[in-house]
């Protein structure tokens, strides 16, 4: 362990310091503490620790003992990259326009990573090995040491204090790919019981059987690295973190903002000489509210560092720790090759969900998430007529606001935001998320096209927030356009002509839900004049509310014209068009050319990352999901 004490490492870099005194008579400054972060990836707290009776995890229970268990710790994001890049930067994500899920938007230059503070007060940093900060990873050498599949704190100089990370990937989605034998897994499928909202069938109790399997391996691994650490003699002077990355892999958990998807349990191990930095006891469950965007200036002010005023987390361990907040704040953007936009709020009773994209149903298609048989089979039961209402709701269109009781509804499948008994309880928390947004700044409502083209010049952040761009007008026009109140009909169509697209996008989008409106005011003529709006994401927005009032003729040159865009954002949306519309053998001769041109060209491209990732998914769509409502497709 370091000699080094925090007030003169740190003090000497003026970074500032919070001298950790001992409690000793001698009064000598405590060394510089090591920090551990141990993490599993895509899971909920499935953990003995939290009570939960099914889980063998004995190694995390024992780091509980000794630690404190945080009941209410959240990801602020329902998938790993937004959420990892909340982690690394202390900032909501979609407050610097890095939310869409596998994106590379540049950061600010102000933005550190925030290990890069603790290599300049003397820690020597290190992550094994996946970082996923859904940005460019040009600051990643300035953060690490080394970052790498053998990245390991024991490369440090003697004596030196070590920030390091361990990610676990034995619980990812992908572990639910591949059938394990139920003869081979340690848990009985029998045994299992299901979520209200998932049907009780034998593939998904396999499907959970096998992912309490999969959370005792990954409990193992971490057995074995805590148990390496008091080898070498350093488990005493060590502060240990325990997390999941996002919520769990078992369908409508990761990606959606529900308890399922963004609820992860959180454990922290501190060492007797460390204790005063805990507020909370040792040994203690805590219903402190805590979320990702904490974890940087939690570390910074456990080690004295001044927390850069950037960053919108607060810490909840070391000195000088502020009250517990009332709220977690969470969102979502993209997942993968499907838009939507979602914004949640939670406090220690109640969850808030508000739903900007309500025409849009919970379970779109994604290519990967199709990978897993359950998901499969839930939606062929669905086209089947097989489920009740709490299963159905997936497969269907989102209300605007929904709001849970956790207490009482702990699975979120008893929406409250229309009774009226609850009507305080939705207008406070719904006042919340408005003051939230009023303070962060999310630029996630910008349509990606557009983020895609600014990108290419300056950072998001830079370029909406540096500006005039009126983003908190664009803000109220999406809450209001995705409510939709009938007496926000004219406001509403008026802003489909502004000459801000990005405004005239969100008056457009509500007209998905004003089809009568725009029938009965003799409008639909007039609205098909942004079939030929100068921007071509406004044409493919328009076409697609035109083709949900039943319309299929008159979009083929849209949907040629995104193909053959550069913007690869434009090719995703003109080919989730072309879904929706009859077959045609030109656009499919051309959606052939480009995407073997996209073969050849070959992965690994930042500039062709959504072709690859994408598109050539949605194109492989059509087939797969016919095959799916027919009941065609073996689980």
């Amino acid at each position: 362990m370091a000699n080094v004490s925090i007030n003169i490492a740190v003090g000497l870099l003026v970074l500032g310091s919070i001298p950790l005194k001992s409690q000793g008579a001698d009064k000598k400054a405590l060394p510089l503490p090591n920090i551990l972060w141990l993490v599993s990836e895509d899971n909920c707290p499935y953990i003995g620790a939290y009570g939960d009776r099914v889980a063998r995890t004995p190694n995390i229970d024992k780091l509980a003992e000794t630690g404190v268990v945080y009941t209410h710790s959240f990801s602020n994001a329902p998938v790993c990259a937004p959420a990892r890049n909340t982690i690394i930067t202390g900032m909501y994500a979609n407050s610097s326009g890095n939310h869409q899920m596998r994106s590379l938007y540049k950061i600010p230059e102000f933005v550190k990573f925030f290990p890069e503070y603790l290599r300049a007060a003397g820690y020597y940093t290190s992550n094994c090995d996946k970082e996923d900060y859904n940005t460019s990873t040009k600051r990643s050498p300035l953060a690490w040491n080394e970052s790498s599949n053998t990245a390991s704190y024991k490369n440090r100089k003697p004596e030196q204090p070590f920030f390091h990370v361990q990610n676990f990937g034995s619980t990812h989605e992908s572990s639910l790919f591949d059938s394990i034998p139920d003869e081979k897994l340690r848990f009985k499928p029998d045994d299992m019981v299901v979520f209200p909202y998932q049907p009780n069938t034998p593939n998904f109790r396999h499907d959970l059987a096998q992912y309490y399997y999969r959370i005792h391996y990954m409990d193992s691994l971490i057995g074995l690295f805590v148990q390496d650490l008091k080898q070498q003699g350093l488990y005493d002077n060590t502060i240990i973190f325990y997390y999941g990355d996002n919520g769990g892999v078992l369908p409508r958990g990761k990606r959606y903002l529900f308890e399922s998807g963004t609820r992860v349990p959180m454990i922290v191990h501190v060492p007797e000489m460390y204790k005063h930095l805990m507020p909370d006891r040792i040994g203690a469950h805590s219903d402190r509210i805590v979320s990702f965007v904490d974890l940087a200036p939690t570390i910074l002010n456990l080690v004295g560092i001044k927390i850069p005023e950037y960053m919108q987390g607060q810490p909840f361990l070391g000195k000088s720790v502020p009250k517990p907040k009332e709220y977690a704040f969470m969102f979502r953007g993209r997942m993968d090759e499907k838009t939507d936009l979602m914004h949640a709020a939670r406090n220690r009773q109640y969850r808030y969900i508000r739903n900007y994209y309500p025409e849009r149903i919970y379970g779109q298609y994604l290519d990967y998430l199709w990978r897993n048989r359950s998901v499969r089979e839930w939606q062929r039961l669905f086209y089947q007529g097989k489920l009740n209402d709490a299963q159905a709701a997936y497969w269907k269109t989102k209300p605007y606001e929904e709001l849970y009781d956790i207490v009482k509804d702990p699975h979120n499948v008893n929406n409250l935001a229309s009774n009226p008994k609850y009507a305080k309880v939705l207008a406070e928390m719904s006042k919340a998320t408005n003051q939230w947004i009023a303070e962060t700044q999310p630029i996630d409502v910008l349509p990606e096209p557009m983020m895609f083209e600014i990108d290419k010049k300056h950072s998001l952040y830079d370029s909406i927030k540096g500006g005039n761009f009126p983003l908190m007008k664009l803000h109220v026009i999406a809450r209001m356009s995705a409510k939709a109140d009938k007496k926000d009909f004219k406001t509403l169509y008026a802003y489909t002509k502004d000459k801000n697209p990005a405004i005239a996008f969100w008056g457009i989008k509500a007209m998905f839900q004003y089809k009568e409106e725009l029938k009965s005011a003799g409008l639909l003529s007039d609205f098909r004049k942004n079939l030929s709006h100068p921007v071509l994401y406004i044409q493919n927005l328009t076409a697609n509310v035109l083709v949900s009032f039943g319309e299929k003729q008159g979009f083929k040159d849209i949907v040629l014209k995104g193909v053959n865009a550069d913007n690869g954002l434009n090719r995703s949306e003109a080919l989730q068009l072309y879904m929706k519309l009859d077959r045609d053998n030109e656009i499919d001769k051309r959606i052939k050319e480009r995407y073997e041109i996209e073969k050849v060209n070959g992965p690994g491209n930042e500039k062709n990352v959504y072709s690859k990732l994408y598109e050539i998914p949605i194109i492989l769509e059509r087939d797969t999901r016919k095959s799916d409502e027919k009941g065609n497709k073996t689980p």
